[in-house]
């Protein structure tokens, strides 16, 4: 993204712009990552039979539902330029809440 983004700059990336580009993804992150973990914990917190197949298809589900409502927003630009990384995003955080969360805690009980 930071080679797209300073394509056209003489000297390189600049480092207050390269910082700037870090911290919207990082927010961009948190904002697609904390819904789909709060909400995977509040469904799937009592149902012992947590399998990654369940938890991989709520994460797109919820992905879905953020892009459905990015797409009434800022219409079909922005529906392909932010839907992809969103569901990268959203299965990155299932993947990462499995290996990390879940699959730990079953070990301990």
């Amino acid at each position: 993204m930071i080679a797209l983004l300073t394509w056209d700059m003489d000297h390189g990336p600049n480092i207050s712009f390269t910082s700037g580009v870090v911290l919207i993804a990082l927010v961009g992150n948190f904002l697609i990552g904390l819904p789909t973990s709060l909400l995977a914990f509040y469904y799937l917190r009592k149902d012992e039979q947590i399998s990654m197949r369940k938890l991989w298809f709520l994460a797109n589900a919820i992905a879905s539902i953020i892009v459905f409502a990015l797409t009434g927003i800022g219409g079909l630009f922005v529906t392909i330029f932010y839907g992809i990384p969103i569901f990268i995003a959203a299965n990155a955080f299932a993947i990462a809440g499995w290996f990390i969360v879940i699959k730990p805690a079953r070990a301990r009980a």
